[in-house]
């Protein structure tokens, strides 16, 4: 693989963060707040995977710009788009991390330290 595929495959997962960055961000927000602590609790682990899939594509962006200027590592065509990249890829993953994290810890308050119930009540919906 070339340096020029290198930071073609960068720009796409770049491209592709914006829509995980969204993900993560809009799985933030609750909008019914009448959950008990139970729902919140079993919300923790889904929003943790949120954040590691919203993750991957500025990951992949990133190493695909530093495989980049390993590859080519003086050759001026490629070293200021790769820094570029890099740089693009650095700040999305810091974003992206900050929204994620603030979700999970968003569950983790809004759970509370009981101790968690055989059941949820938004389990024992009636029939009809």
């Amino acid at each position: 693989m070339n340096a020029g595929t290198l930071l073609t495959v960068g720009v796409i997962c770049l491209m592709l963060t914006g829509f995980s960055t969204v993900a993560a961000f809009g799985y933030e927000f609750e909008m019914d707040p009448d959950h008990s602590a139970c729902f919140y609790r079993h919300q923790v682990p889904r929003r943790q995977w949120v954040l590691a899939v919203s993750l991957v594509p500025p990951a992949t962006a990133a190493t695909a710009a530093v495989l980049a200027l390993v590859l080519r590592p003086w050759q001026q065509e490629r070293l200021a788009p790769s820094l570029v990249l890099l740089a693009a890829a650095a700040l999305a993953l810091w974003i992206t991390w900050s929204i994620g994290i603030d979700a999970i810890e968003q569950s983790q308050r809004l759970s509370g330290t009981s101790p968690a119930p055989r059941f949820c009540p938004e389990e024992l919906v009636g029939p009809g």
